[in-house]
């Protein structure tokens, strides 16, 4: 049995100086660092893209519940002062509204009983707009908690959730991309 172990294939490799060597090795770091470099730039963008589009979720799942809870209160405040109901009263609301006066005070009064509970809504808006983090934060934390005490009491469940869920998500995604994940994961097991 000839066993050589490779001696003649060793034997036959060109020999290879240290100088050699050490560009291959200076190549090498030199491409290792480009794609650390070309990482921490994918990673960048990424973070900003995720937060970027988190917070329009936010921020619009806000504007449309606040539009929401401030429609439904203007259109109860029509139907129970003019008395319509059903859906053919829908359609003749602008009708009825012209036969009778005093629309202004109807709408005024259906965009202040709206204005109530969409509130914080409207504030959580208005912080989601600032430039600062800790306000944005504020913002969606404000937000968090309404549309935990709305789905909780049992007014509008569904989009509560909805709208809660989107909040959290964006809470997410700036607590992963603030913190970096190594440094994450060690205290939420602390």
């Amino acid at each position: 049995m000839d066993r050589d172990y490779g001696l003649r294939r060793v034997q036959s490799l060109p020999i290879i100086s240290q100088g050699e060597l050490k560009a291959e090795l200076d190549n090498l770091r030199r491409e290792v660092s480009e794609l650390r470099e070309a990482i921490a730039v994918f990673e960048g963008e990424h973070a900003r893209w995720a937060t970027r589009y988190t917070w329009r979720l936010a921020f619009y799942s806000n504007a449309a519940f606040a539009a929401f809870f401030l429609g439904h209160r203007v259109a109860g405040s029509i139907r129970q002062t003019y008395r319509i109901s059903g859906l053919l009263g829908e359609f003749l609301v602008p009708q009825a509204l012209r036969a009778r006066g005093g629309f202004s005070a109807t709408i005024l009064s259906g965009v202040v009983a709206g204005l109530r509970p969409s509130a914080a809504f409207v504030v959580s808006l208005v912080l989601l707009l600032r430039r600062r983090g800790w306000l944005r934060t504020l913002g969606a934390v404000l937000s968090c908690s309404y549309c935990a005490y709305l789905a909780t009491g049992g007014v509008y469940p569904w989009p509560s959730l909805v709208t809660l869920t989107l909040q959290l998500l964006y809470l997410a995604v700036r607590l992963l991309y603030r913190v970096p994940i190594a440094e994450l994961v060690p205290r939420l097991l602390k």
